[in-house]
């Protein structure tokens, strides 16, 4: 007796489903990265030291990378704007404290938590935070506008970019505004 190709189907679909859901084999998975451990790995021409997160280093970032609360105004003036009717009409001061204030305002009204910017503050320290949010905000109000890659959910990229900093010690928000920069300085020639 044949079977019907229905079943055959049926059966093919099964295993593939089961191929899917079988588990990772324990040699493969990986230890999770502990905030307090010091992982020191070996290149091919020097030894690295991968340093826990920290707030400071956030700040050290954006100071190796001349981020500096004038120049974040400068860079993101849809950010400003929006911060201006944060404030009932009056521009932040160019200060971080000021510039995190507003930042928390903005990001939770495009749908970050509260959770979430306690998370960033804690992970990679205020200063960070509040270019973060000034940058995201710039780029997604400046992607409504332009074609290409858009960002579908605040909330999601900025948690994103908090956990790669945590768990990978990532920070580019500095390599972002530096890119930023260059753009405001050709369109100024």
């Amino acid at each position: 007796m044949r079977k019907s190709t229905g079943s055959l189907l049926h059966r093919q679909q099964h295993r593939r489903y089961l191929h899917r859901a079988r588990p990772e084999p324990v040699h493969r998975l990986a230890a999770p990265i502990s905030t307090t451990q010091v992982d020191v790995t070996e290149s091919s021409d020097t030894r690295e030291t991968k340093i826990p997160m920290t707030p400071a280093r956030g700040l050290a970032h954006l100071e190796r990378h001349n981020v500096t609360p004038a120049k974040l105004l400068e860079a993101c003036p849809t950010f400003v704007g929006m911060a201006k009717m944060v404030a009932n009409g009056e521009t932040p001061d160019a200060n971080w404290p000021c510039l995190l204030a507003a930042g928390k305002s903005i990001a939770i009204s495009c749908g970050a938590s509260g959770q979430l910017l306690e998370q960033a503050v804690r992970t990679v320290g205020p200063e960070y935070t509040a270019a973060m949010i000034a940058w995201l905000y710039e780029h997604s109000s400046e992607q409504l506008f332009n074609t290409g890659k858009r960002i579908r959910s605040f909330g999601g990229y900025m948690t994103f970019l908090v956990n790669i900093a945590r768990d990978k010690n990532v920070l580019d928000i500095g390599d972002k505004f530096d890119r930023r920069s260059r753009q405001l300085e050709e369109l100024r020639q």
